[in-house]
């Protein structure tokens, strides 16, 4: 039960997620100070639709669950970024949100599936029709010609964290990473 609880919220807070990221909302109440983009190692330019889907889905924390407490980029090359966030969730005090995923941009939407395809063994394909309010569309002005939202939710003991591990492919862009909850 406890299983199915958190997927419930896993679920619930993606719709948020989607419905914050179409009001744009953004929030200062941030705890600390956030890490803003670095160069990359290559001193290549940054993809501008992947910085414009990291501010839209920074935000969301504050907006939605609670607090950023921390958020930290690493760009890996110009089409690469890695992230790590922690945030806090404001409908249970005592719980927080470790999140760690990368945001990657492929040379075409064919690259980008094979990779889909070749890292979702264990994953259940949550969805295949993009909400108005996904990163990318906000970020290009259009939803996805391709899209596929792949979740895995894992526990190791009972009482322990809970593991949210998704792959989402948007066009040529794929977001993958998993969040823990910590109580």
């Amino acid at each position: 039960m406890n299983a199915q609880r958190q997927l419930l919220l896993v679920l619930i807070a993606v719709m948020i997620v989607s419905s914050v990221l179409t009001a744009g909302c953004m929030s200062s109440n941030n705890k600390n100070e956030t890490n803003q983009s670095q160069p990359t190692s290559s001193g290549a330019e940054q993809d501008q639709v992947l910085k414009l889907m990291l501010v839209k889905i920074r935000d969301v924390p504050a907006a939605t669950t609670g607090s950023l407490e921390s958020w930290n980029e690493t760009w890996i090359d110009a089409n690469t970024v890695k992230v790590n966030e922690v945030s806090g969730d404001k409908s249970n005090d005592t719980t927080t949100v470790f999140s760690n995923f990368t945001l990657k941009r492929f040379t075409t939407i064919d690259d980008a599936t094979k990779f889909v395809k070749g890292e979702t063994n264990g994953f259940n394909l949550f969805s295949t029709t993009p909400q108005d309010t996904d990163p990318y569309n906000r970020a290009t002005g259009h939803r996805p010609l391709t899209y596929a939202y792949y979740i895995k939710t894992s526990q190791v003991q009972l009482g322990q964290p809970i593991i949210n591990s998704y792959i989402v492919q948007t066009d040529d862009i794929v977001m993958y990473g998993e969040d823990t909850s910590h109580s």
